[in-house]
Formats: structure tokens, sequence, C-alpha cells
């Protein structure tokens, strides 16, 4: 999906397993997708939350600038965020092994990630020191 500047919400999709999303500066919502597999966002500005994403392993989240929270992906194994300046949470991912989070200065927690092998990013490694575990 590229440049569709009037879609708020992506929904009801339940065979789909790979989505890109790009330039949808309204989208606001993914919603109802049980067997997504890999989610891969940029440039969605109004996008705020992602969870909620029962079968997601991969995902990869660039210039997302209203994002807050990640959380509530049981199965997903590997995460990069990059330059998503109001996330703030990133939470109850317990199958998480590798985290990338680069340019994300408002991020305070990180919770439930008891898989999780590496941090990618020294900026992000000194920040985990700053930031709160649950």
């Amino acid at each position: 999906v590229v440049r569709c500047n009037m879609l708020k919400t992506l929904a009801n999709m339940p065979a789909l397993e790979s989505l890109d999303v790009r330039f949808c500066g309204s989208l606001e919502q993914i919603a109802e997708m049980p067997a997504l597999k890999s989610w891969s966002a940029y440039t969605c500005n109004m996008l705020m939350t992602l969870a909620n994403m029962p079968t997601l392993e991969s995902s990869e989240v660039t210039d997302c600038g209203s994002l807050e929270q990640v959380a509530e992906m049981p199965a997903l194994k590997s995460l990069r965020v990059d330059r998503c300046n109001m996330l703030k949470t990133l939470a109850n991912m317990p199958a998480l092994e590798s985290l990338e989070v680069v340019g994300c200065n408002m991020l305070k927690t990180l919770a439930n990630m008891p898989a999780l092998e590496s941090v990618v990013d020294s900026m992000v490694e000194a920040r985990v020191g700053m930031a709160t575990f649950a």
C-alpha cells in the first residue's frame, strides 16, 4: 500500500500474511489481521499504536512520528523502530529476540521481553539503562 493519503484504517484481512505500508499520512489503525507475519510501515504519521497482532513475527517501523506504543505481540521475534519520535512504550513481546531502536528519544518503557537476545545501536543501549523495565 503506497501513498494512500485518505486511508485511515486497514482491517479485516484474515488471510493476509505480509503487509508493507508507505507514505500513508492518514493511516491511524491496523486491526484484525490474524494471519499477519511480516509488517513494515514507512512515514505513516498518524499511526499511534501497533498492538494485538498475535501472529506477527517481524516488523519494521520508520518515520511514524505519532507512534506511541508497540505492544501485545506474542509471536514477534524481530523489531526495528527508526525515527518514531513519540514512541514511549515497547511492551509484552515475550518472543522478541532482536530489537533495534534508532532515534526514538521519548522511549521510556521496555517491558516483558524475556527472550530478548540483542539490542542494536549504541544509542539504544545507553537509553536502555534509563528506560523502565517491568
